[in-house]
């Protein structure tokens, strides 16, 4: 009994250290676990921290750009200050003249229109002065009402005559013109002249060209009516069987001068030179006082 009751408790022990054992084991996997844990939240820690470090230091950074933007190096002295007000009026003063220019601008075109409008009825009037007389402009419309003008630009009038001088421009363009008319009218003096003298140079090519061709054209029509004639006296005389002496005897003068004159109004002879037209009155006298005979 004493060695089986020995025996249970040896059994008792082992188990008891068993189960001590299995509590150890348990206890360091639990130390492991929270070491685990703990390493983690460590490095969740760290982590943070440094999260926070670079956003600290990038605050920083900004922080310092912005006081460097902010700081001005230079020290500014009252003669600074000064110019800054001045400065100011600058700019006050840059913006009222650039009004000005803007009203004196407005006036320009104003005064400018005026001119224009002004010019090119004074040059319409001198191109057609009889048109312009003649007409007479009558207007049933009701009367236009004038256009009212800033008493600024009424002021700035006469600055800018006297600076772009339109009047000045005004005479020049009247100078201009009156030469223009004078010089064209010159022009046509000239050019009349030049047509006379070539109508009377051309004239005189002609008569003298005239003349060479009918002293050319002379000998040759006599030639030819010379020939006809001979022609003609021999195509009567081969009609007749008598001797040539007894043709001539039959062709009398009165016929030799009808057959001269047929062939001189048919060649027109008579109308290219005097000889020929005497030649003709002469033939035409004698035939006739031989008819009458």
């Amino acid at each position: 009994n004493d060695k089986s009751d020995a025996g249970k408790d040896n059994d008792d022990d082992d188990q008891d250290d068993a189960e001590r054992d299995d509590d150890d084991d348990d206890d360091d996997d639990e130390e492991d676990i929270t070491k685990l844990d703990e390493q983690k939240d460590t490095k969740s820690i760290e982590g943070d921290a440094e999260e926070t470090k670079s956003n600290e230091g990038s605050a920083k950074e900004e922080t310092r750009e912005e006081e460097e933007e902010s700081f001005d190096p230079i020290p500014r002295s009252p003669e600074d200050s000064r110019d800054d007000g001045n400065n100011k009026e600058d700019q006050g003063l840059r913006v009222s003249g650039e009004q000005r220019l803007i009203e004196e601008e407005e006036v320009y075109e104003l005064y400018r229109d005026q001119e224009s409008s002004s010019v090119s009825s004074f040059v319409t009037s001198m191109l057609n002065p009889i048109s312009d007389a003649a007409t007479i402009t009558t207007s049933s419309d009701a009367p236009i009402p004038p256009t009212t003008i800033p008493s600024a630009v009424l002021q700035n009038l006469s600055t800018f005559d006297s600076v772009f001088r339109f009047k000045d421009r005004v005479k020049s363009l009247e100078v201009n013109f009156s030469k223009f008319m004078q010089t064209n009218q010159e022009n046509d003096e000239i050019l009349r002249t030049i047509d006379e003298n070539m109508k009377r140079i051309i004239k005189g090519q002609v008569k003298s060209q005239v003349k060479e061709q009918v002293s050319r054209i002379l000998p040759r029509i006599e030639k030819s009516v010379n020939a006809q004639l001979e022609a003609e006296v021999l195509t009567r005389s081969s009609h007749s069987s008598k001797t040539s002496y007894a043709v001539a005897a039959d062709l009398i003068e009165m016929e030799l001068k009808k057959i001269l004159i047929e062939k001189m109004e048919g060649n027109k002879s008579i109308q290219r030179s005097d000889e020929q037209q005497n030649m003709y009155k002469a033939l035409i006298n004698a035939y006739e006082a031989d008819d009458i005979c």
